[in-house]
C-alpha cells in the first residue's frame, strides 16, 4: 500500500510544521522523555537541552520539519533534510532523518514515518536514507 493510501486509511495528515505549532511539537518530545524515564530507559534524558527550541524554530523555518496529525493532535514529528550534520559526506544523494519522535500510545507510527521518508526519497531521486541516532542505539 502506498503512503498516501496508508495515511488516509489511518486517518493521518502529513504536513510541514509551522512555527505556531512549536509548543505542541515540544510537548510530544517531553511526553516521550517522560515515558523513557518511567520505563527506566537511559535515553533522551536531556534531549531538549541538547536540541533547544531555537533549533526547532530554525528547522521549521527551513521547511524541513514534518508532523503527522490524527484528530488534530500531533502523533509524530521528524526533520528530513539533505544536510549531512554528522556524516562527512555532502555529495551523496541522501536524505537524513533527524529529531524523530512519536507520541506515546501510537503504535506503528514510526513505521509510517519511515515509509513516508522512503517515498519522499524515491520521489526526489535520493539513493540513501540515513537515520540520526546515537551510535550506542
Amino acid at each position: 500500500m502506498d503512503c498516501k493510501n496508508l495515511l488516509q486509511k489511518q486517518n493521518i495528515n502529513l504536513k510541514k510544521a509551522e512555527l505556531n505549532e512549536i509548543d505542541k511539537i515540544l510537548e510530544v518530545y517531553s511526553e516521550r522523555m517522560q515515558w523513557f524515564r518511567e520505563k527506566e530507559i537511559k535515553q533522551w534524558g536531556k534531549y531538549l537541552e541538547h536540541h533547544p527550541k531555537s533549533e526547532f524554530e530554525e528547522v521549521i523555518c527551513k521547511g524541513d520539519y514534518f508532523i503527522l496529525e490524527r484528530d488534530n493532535k500531533i502523533v509524530a514529528g521528524f526533520e528530513l533534510s539533505t544536510d549531512s550534520k554528522y556524516w562527512d559526506d555532502n555529495e551523496t544523494p541522501a536524505y537524513y532523518i533527524y529529531k524523530l519522535v512519536t507520541r506515546v500510545g501510537n503504535k506503528e507510527i514510526g513505521n509510517i514515518v519511515f515509509d513516508i521518508c522512503k517515498d519522499l526519497a524515491k520521489a526526489n531521486n535520493k539513493e540513501y536514507l540515513r537515520l540520526d541516532c546515537l551510535s550506542t542505539n
